[in-house]
């Protein structure tokens, strides 16, 4: 396994994880484009999100890791994020560097649901894209200053903003109306998912889809390693979305009927949501099966899924379900919410298991049909499923995205 390396200049480490290594530029691809490419003028990027490192969530980990992939066809990128991740208030240094990716943080207006802060244009100007992910007050800004930076802006939709069914209405107008101006300004919108196309096909005609990669590399070792017996591994942030009180009541519901299983929750307190979680697994008697692991560095969480026989998510909604395809390309069955971003990466009763969280019973049925049979054919078909969207099939596509983007916008 390989050392992870240490985020540089970073004030306060605990807040943090090591970022994962990009895997080794091991290309299925033509040979020749990979050659080609390195003998043309790099594609400056700047990728512009709202969180990145020490935040540790799926956009986060995407940008990462789009960041370091893209090095392999000579796209050299920067990122520009706010300077206190959600729920944090420690304000994190303006500069830093994440695994040689260079990284500038800026104040912000903190309005909860909508975080405005002046881009800073000489940034702006610099590069030859501008790469937004999520829609917002960022995008809304790059989109408003355009006539002054001049650069062309290519949006990734990160599920839009339709994680929960809070403030609904408000985000129903801001979406329909607000974002189809904003986004008829927007030089190319690249849907994550085909949820993410789908919705917004309704605003934009301007949009293609490019899906998530991951780093099967990265679990190589996990074949040489054995699997603990029914053991269910949760990979997320503890947010509301995620509805961790349904996986605890269908476990609970297992515990009942006398299933042995183990438990193991992985991921950031992120919405101060630990300490009640913990109380409702021991009122439902499964506390000494369920283990709250908290925040994890990468060798851990390597660890986590190389061990765990099941991945288990409740999650209402997801924009794509980085998390799930690691603990697939790890070998982990998956056992999923029936949500768009989960129909999306897998087939039901084939690489996994699409079920209704919110049906306890029903749900705790089908984890204990599917524990008890052989798994072997699914975790086969998961691996495969897994590698349909490993990063190699998908660096020529992201090449081509800048650079057509650049051209047709004349820089």
């Amino acid at each position: 396994m390989q050392h992870l390396p240490k985020i540089a200049t970073m004030a306060a480490p605990a807040a943090g994880l090591n970022p994962p290594r990009p895997e080794a530029c091991s290309r299925d691809g033509p040979a020749a484009f990979y050659n080609s490419v390195q003998n043309t003028k790099p594609i400056q990027v700047l990728h512009i999100c709202t969180d990145f490192w020490p935040s540790t969530g799926g956009i986060e980990k995407f940008v990462l890791e789009l960041a370091q992939q893209t090095r392999a066809v000579n796209i050299q990128s920067r990122v520009l994020c706010l300077n206190r991740v959600q729920e944090r208030r420690e304000i994190l240094p303006a500069r830093d560097s994440i695994d040689g990716l260079p990284v500038t943080r800026i104040p912000f207006l903190n309005l909860k649901y909508y975080k405005p802060a002046f881009l800073p244009l000489e940034h702006l100007s610099q590069v030859d894209v501008l790469h937004v992910h999520g829609i917002g007050a960022l995008l809304d800004y790059a989109v408003i200053t355009k006539w002054i930076h001049h650069r062309p802006i290519i949006v990734s939709t990160h599920g839009g903003i339709f994680h929960t069914s809070r403030l609904a209405a408000v985000k129903e107008f801001y979406f329909s109306y607000f974002q189809r101006i904003i986004q008829s300004h927007v030089d190319r919108i690249v849907a994550c998912s085909k949820g993410d196309y789908q919705l917004f096909e309704k605003i934009s005609d301007h949009i293609q889809l490019v899906e998530n990669g991951v780093s099967p590399s990265r679990f190589r070792d996990c074949s040489n390693r054995p699997k603990h017996h029914r053991r269910f591994v949760f990979v997320g942030r503890l947010s509301a979305n995620k509805r961790v009180e349904h996986l605890l009541a269908v476990f609970a519901e297992l515990h009942r009927r006398g299933f042995d299983f183990e438990l193991r929750i992985v991921g950031s307190d992120w919405s101060s949501l630990r300490e009640q979680l913990e109380a409702l697994a021991r009122r439902l008697g499964i506390s000494p099966k369920t283990t709250f692991v908290g925040e994890v560095d990468d060798h851990q969480l390597i660890d986590e899924y190389c061990q765990g026989e099941f991945f288990v998510s409740a999650s209402e909604y997801e924009g794509f379900g980085i998390a799930a395809l690691e603990g697939m390309a790890a070998g982990c069955v998956p056992i999923l919410n029936n949500n768009a971003g989960f129909r999306n990466i897998i087939e039901n009763g084939k690489s996994g298991l699409l079920v209704d969280f919110s049906d306890f019973k029903a749900t705790a049925d089908s984890i204990q049909q599917l524990a008890s049979s052989d798994v072997y054919p699914m975790r086969q078909a998961t691996l495969a499923r897994a590698q349909e969207f490993s990063w190699d099939a998908k660096l020529q596509t992201w090449r081509d995205v800048y650079q057509t983007t650049i051209d047709n916008a004349g820089h």
